[in-house]
């Protein structure tokens, strides 16, 4: 077996307003809360920044790079452009997260892609990669419009 490494990181919702954040964190407060002053004093004290979850959100969160390893081969790591990575060498930067998707799915196409005879020496690895990052990537890739590279990365 050949494996294949992935990895992903992702960001929160940056783009929002300062509005938005407030609105999220007073929406998500906890349930046993009800009265205004006693969820705006939560708030205040530690929902500020409730809106930074949203980066384990793949309906409201980014992605800002995803590395990927083949053995044998050198590692390549895909960024948001902005973006310092400073841990690979000669990343690649894109101007969306939509591009990104593209790239990534074009280098795991062949390796991945049917006939799987042809292919079956090839294993996809990554950390708690089933329940965090390729549902992540699966969700990012169709809300995208990049749905073969969510077909490529579901269960077989």
């Amino acid at each position: 077996m050949i494996p294949i490494f992935i990895d992903i990181e992702t960001l929160p919702a940056v783009e929002w307003s300062e509005e938005q954040k407030k609105a999220y964190g007073m929406k998500n407060h906890p349930k046993r809360m009800s009265k205004p002053e006693t969820i705006q004093a939560w708030y205040d004290k530690e929902g500020k920044d409730l809106w930074q979850r949203t980066a384990l959100d793949p309906m409201l969160g980014h992605i800002l790079c995803v590395a990927v390893k083949v053995a044998g081969q050198e590692a390549r790591c895909m960024a948001r452009r902005g973006v310092a990575v400073e841990a690979m060498h000669n990343p690649s930067y894109f101007l969306t997260e939509r591009a990104l998707l593209v790239e990534l799915h074009a280098f795991l196409q062949p390796l991945l892609e049917p006939p799987y005879e042809s292919h079956s020496d090839h294993v996809v690895v990554a950390h708690n990669g089933y329940g965090f990052d390729f549902p992540w990537l699966i969700k990012r890739a169709c809300i995208l419009g990049v749905p073969e590279l969510g077909a490529l990365l579901m269960p077989r």
